[in-house]
């Protein structure tokens, strides 16, 4: 089991229900001056293909827990990034009727803390899967590997004090219409 700590930034809208707006802790560092630089990449896994699946923000977390493992014991281990991204899709959709939209960062941080995550061979990344419930077994391993969620502000100084301390900030970035366009043109 990983008693595992994981940084997330999403600022709840007004609408969200206490219970999950103040379900995370709050987490300082001591102050310390920041270096000039940190380098972060021995402890981080091989880049992963998303293939065709909207299933960006679950390979995000997937990264950042595999990353806490390899940063705590010294070793790599693949976790479930579909198991992640189902069990965040159903925060908001309604199985069996799961589609493949997308997930927020909220939704899967707060699914890592609900579920915990598996092993990748328990819910391999593989098409046939996305979408699915995943097995009985899947969510028994997970359950030994949940997080505490820390919020931090939403501030560059937060950001980098985050780094300084070896802890992985998600961060997410909307491209505009014309951006977003500009890219689909350019391949």
């Amino acid at each position: 089991m990983w008693n595992t700590y994981m940084i997330y930034t999403d600022e709840y809208p007004t609408h969200v229900p206490d219970e999950y707006r103040y379900s995370q802790q709050f987490y300082s560092f001591p102050f310390s001056p920041l270096s000039s630089q940190v380098d972060l990449r021995p402890y981080m896994a091989p880049v992963k293909y998303q293939q065709d699946m909207n299933t960006c923000s679950a390979n995000a977390f997937a990264s950042i827990y595999e990353y806490l493992i390899q940063r705590t014991t010294g070793y790599h281990v693949d976790v479930s990034r579909l198991f992640i991204n189902y069990n965040g899709q159903i925060r908001t959709q309604f199985a069996p009727l799961i589609t493949d939209y997308g997930v927020t960062q909220k939704d899967i941080a707060l699914a890592i803390r609900d579920y915990g995550v598996c092993k990748e061979h328990r819910w391999p990344y593989d098409m046939q899967f996305l979408n699915l419930q995943p097995t009985y077994d899947a969510y028994e391993e997970a359950m030994n590997y949940t997080v505490t969620l820390l919020r931090v502000p939403i501030d560059i100084l937060s950001i980098e004090t985050c780094l300084h301390n070896g802890i992985l900030v998600p961060i997410d970035i909307v491209l505009d219409g014309d951006t977003a366009m500009n890219i689909q043109m350019n391949n």
